[in-house]
């Protein structure tokens, strides 16, 4: 595919190769010298038409962490609250229904979300990597850090988060699938998958780093299915979980954005997110 800058290398180098022949063919006497002046203040004028057109622009990407408060206004990019029930046991007895047990519950999940914007220019394709550190014990008083691979994170879509909130009885509080992994290592990832998104320019998009669950557990939010994988850890009483990522932005006609943040989870439905320099 032609990109602009080389578009804009073959118009310069068309309208120098212009000029050349004029000023040649007019020091020659071959053509009158009004003709060689007017014919010059033409390619002028559409040189700088096509320059403006395909002069190359200053393109960034911008990204603004979103964390939660327990006070924050409902969000729909940022909740998930899907209450559900079953007829346990009910039948239909000559067109009526028969009640049996009644089983009801609710699916509660919160997001920690990056709003990324293409600036100067689209960005098609964008996506973003993420790695986690992990730290396991080697001994009784020692361990080591290594970096684990997240896979590409997904971004948010209105039909997957439909899929999503039409199923959350298949979900069990630890946000496992219990119907469609007998191991219960798949879970809402699975239906979330979205890693690749066009930026529109100056057009905010918004990225999901990972989810809480009202139990506790953090999971990033990626393309990965396997949840164990992905797990960052749990929220316990009184002691916030902490961690930090590296997100590796890439797309169409843009350079890599590398970008750091600490993440730091007081409750499921209190936490921030704050970029480290």
């Amino acid at each position: 595919m032609q990109t602009e800058r080389s578009t804009l290398l073959e118009v310069v180098g068309a309208f120098a190769t212009e000029v050349g022949v004029f000023v040649l063919w007019h020091f020659l006497d071959l053509i009158p010298s009004w003709f060689a002046y007017s014919a010059f203040a033409g390619l002028v004028v559409i040189w700088l038409v096509v320059y403006l057109r395909y002069k190359p622009t200053s393109h960034s990407l911008t990204i603004e962490p979103i964390g939660m408060t327990p006070t924050k206004t409902f969000n729909p990019v940022q909740f998930i609250h899907q209450g559900w029930w079953e007829n346990r046991d009910g039948s239909f007895v000559d067109d009526k229904m028969r009640v049996g047990d009644i089983i009801q519950g609710e699916f509660e999940v919160r997001f920690g979300i990056l709003r990324v914007t293409s600036i100067g220019a689209d960005a098609p394709d964008c996506r973003a990597r993420v790695t986690f550190t992990e730290r396991v014990p080697t001994g009784k008083d020692t361990w080591t850090d290594f970096q684990s691979q997240g896979g590409y994170l997904n971004w948010y879509s209105l039909s997957a988060r439909e899929a999503l909130q039409a199923n959350p009885r298949r979900f069990n509080v630890a946000g496992m699938d219990t119907i469609r992994d007998p191991e219960n290592r798949a879970g809402i990832n699975s239906l979330l998958k979205n890693p690749s998104e066009n930026l529109t320019q100056d057009d905010p998009k918004d990225l999901q780093l990972f989810y809480v669950l009202k139990s506790g557990r953090v999971f990033l939010c990626t393309e990965l299915e396997d949840q164990i994988t992905i797990m960052l850890g749990g929220v316990e009483s009184g002691q916030p979980l902490k961690k930090v990522v590296e997100v590796t932005f890439t797309a169409q006609r843009t350079g890599k954005v590398v970008k750091k943040y600490e993440i730091m989870i007081s409750a499921w439905d209190d936490f921030t997110i704050k970029e480290l320099s």
